[in-house]
């Protein structure tokens, strides 16, 4: 297995005592009230996810901190959605010109902007008031496998050339490839050991280190009156939230 345990200088002995505490009796506990300065409370996201939602509100300012992850990664990607220019608005479609039947190309400037995301045994989590995955990716700004480096997010700006036929209207789409760990936050609070099992966290990722970007590019096509154009369009670039004919194409997966 390529996971190392990564620890930080504390946790190795909370570890150690809590297998020397479940043995001799110790249950594990459920909720994170009433705990005491040396306690070591140990929650299952999956089963209490209540109770792991409110110890995690108190990484942020916890010592000893540290994600854990269980296994290997699995690795996949997110949905294909339309990339953005630089101004964050959805990169402008290109049509061809149906009037002298001429192709047009255009060069654009994309951007495509991924971030983490986190749940507890499965289920998408609320929020704990701050970025907690971006915490874990400022403390584990190192390989955690052969073949993957950890981010919380990735953006990612191109300049792609596409051409357009007579008649036909393209787009840019992009998805972004993703690692997901399971694992087990540790830290302490108030003098209390806290062990939160099962949380899960997405983030971008190539399962390939040599990989330059996490991020896919592909160019999509449908026709210009499809799109929502006139037959006889001169064509050109065109403001894909002009066109709503083509968005709701593209939100009903085209």
């Amino acid at each position: 297995m390529n996971v190392r345990r990564i620890t930080t200088l504390g946790i190795t002995a909370v570890a150690a005592g809590l297998i020397g505490l479940v043995g001799t009796g110790v249950a594990e506990a459920a909720a994170t009230a009433d705990t005491a300065p040396g306690q070591i409370v140990v929650i299952d996201a999956g089963a209490d996810k209540d109770a792991a939602i409110t110890a995690l509100k108190l990484y942020q300012n916890a010592t000893d901190r540290s994600f854990v992850p269980s296994a290997d990664p699995t690795y996949g990607q997110t949905g294909w959605d339309l990339v953005t220019d630089q101004h964050g608005q959805p990169a402008p479609s290109v049509t061809g010109n149906a009037k002298t039947g001429q192709k047009i190309t255009e060069s654009l400037e994309i951007s495509h902007e991924q971030g983490s995301s986190w749940s507890l045994g499965g289920s998408i989590s609320t929020s704990v008031g701050f970025d907690l995955t971006g915490i874990v990716d400022a403390e584990l700004s190192m390989k955690v496998t052969a073949n993957h480096i950890w981010q919380s997010s990735v953006t990612d700006s191109q300049s792609i050339s596409v051409t357009a036929d007579p008649g036909k209207t393209v787009w840019i789409e992009a998805a972004t490839d993703t690692a997901t760990y399971t694992g087990d936050f540790l830290f302490t609070s108030g003098g209390t050991h806290y062990d939160v099992k099962n949380v899960t966290i997405t983030q971008p990722a190539t399962q390939n280190t040599q990989d330059v970007s996490p991020v896919d590019y592909r160019v999509m096509e449908t026709s210009s009156t499809q799109a929502g154009l006139p037959k006889d369009t001169a064509g050109g670039l065109t403001a894909i939230n002009s066109l709503p004919n083509l968005k709701n194409f593209i939100a009903a997966g085209h």
